[in-house]
């Protein structure tokens, strides 16, 4: 029973990571000076400020997709002082609409994702 313990906590933390990465709620609150990225699922919140002064550049980065993992997915991250990703695990198309929107309102540059799409031919 020992042994089964730490095997026990691994699959408790995947579960509540998965209900969070899956259950969660995002909210994006443009003001006339702040952008505020919030996560939340029933009490749980993650909150983010960004001054709109303080944002030098809005990047996608792809997320997902490579080697094992086959689902396809992409980031967005808000560069200032730090990186900080505000949106990740999602399609291409929500982080590609999103991304020039908050660019244009911080009067900064939008970095698409570089990285080569790969189609399956039929």
């Amino acid at each position: 029973v020992l042994v089964m313990i730490p095997f026990w906590c691994a699959e408790i933390g995947v579960l509540l990571y998965v209900v969070w990465l899956f259950g969660s709620n995002s909210v994006f609150t443009l003001t006339a000076s702040e952008l505020t990225a919030e996560r939340a699922f029933w009490r749980i919140r993650r909150r983010y400020v960004f001054p709109r002064g303080s944002i030098v550049e809005i990047r996608q980065i792809k997320d997902g997709g490579e080697g094992e993992d086959s689902f396809p997915s992409w980031a967005l991250a808000v560069v200032g002082e730090k990186e900080v990703r505000i949106l990740s695990r999602q399609p291409l198309d929500k982080s590609a609409w999103l991304g020039p929107v908050l660019a244009e309102w911080a009067g900064v540059k939008y970095r698409p994702d570089q990285t080569p799409q790969r189609h399956k031919t039929l």
